[in-house]
């Protein structure tokens, strides 16, 4: 980054409802965020183990290389989700399939031509969501 704040990091969101995998900007000047897994509220087997790593990255990524991720799709609960942020951090739209069985696992969007393309790095697809279809309700 250049200007004042080059070199700095700063929080741009917090307290997300999953786990971020990709932050991409879209045509409105808004930032698509990805989430490789959802918060589960209530009981989850890997949720609270997850928030629990989380301020230690060395540890998660020593987790990440010794864990099938087959063993992940046993514990991380079924719901793909992707949230807009406006520039200043705050939500402004989030995208759901609750039972991921339309988009299995929404990681990244990218928008182009009107169209978001959804896709993950673990899974081989591409999918496709006119955005000219939504509602903005």
């Amino acid at each position: 980054l250049k200007g004042p704040k080059a070199g700095q990091s700063d929080i741009f969101a917090e307290n997300l409802p999953g786990y971020a995998d990709n932050i991409k900007l879209n045509s409105r000047g808004n930032f698509y965020v990805g989430l490789g897994a959802v918060r589960y509220e209530g009981i989850s087997r890997l949720g609270p183990f997850l928030d629990l790593v989380g301020p230690y990255p060395n540890l998660k990524k020593f987790i990440a290389k010794v864990t099938p991720l087959a063993l992940f799709d046993v514990f991380i609960p079924k719901h793909s989700m992707i949230l807009e942020y406006d520039n200043n951090g705050n939500l402004v739209s989030s995208l759901h399939d609750p039972t991921a069985q339309v988009i299995p696992a929404a990681g990244e969007g990218f928008e182009h031509d009107n169209i978001l393309y959804i896709g993950n790095f673990k899974i081989p697809f591409i999918g496709k969501l006119k955005l000219e279809n939504l509602n903005n309700d």
